[in-house]
């Protein structure tokens, strides 16, 4: 998981490396994530749901830009 507005250089190259499709939480799902975070023992689907929506965004870009991770 990277913020947008973050360092996640290290962390994008390690997910590459074993074809994980990395994703990003952007400022309008941080707060959502913190929060959730937060209920984490309360309620566990919408974490789940934030973090599988994330990869599907980013698995999006690699498409348009034509970037295959399973090289």
């Amino acid at each position: 998981m990277f913020f947008y507005d973050g360092n996640d250089c290290v962390g994008r190259l390690i997910s590459l490396k074993y074809n994980i499709v990395p994703f990003i939480i952007k400022d309008n799902l941080k707060m959502f994530y913190y929060r959730e975070l937060k209920e984490w023992k309360n309620e566990k689907d919408y974490l789940a749901d934030i973090c599988l929506m994330a990869p599907d965004k980013y698995k999006a870009y690699l498409d348009y830009f034509r970037i295959d991770l399973m090289r």
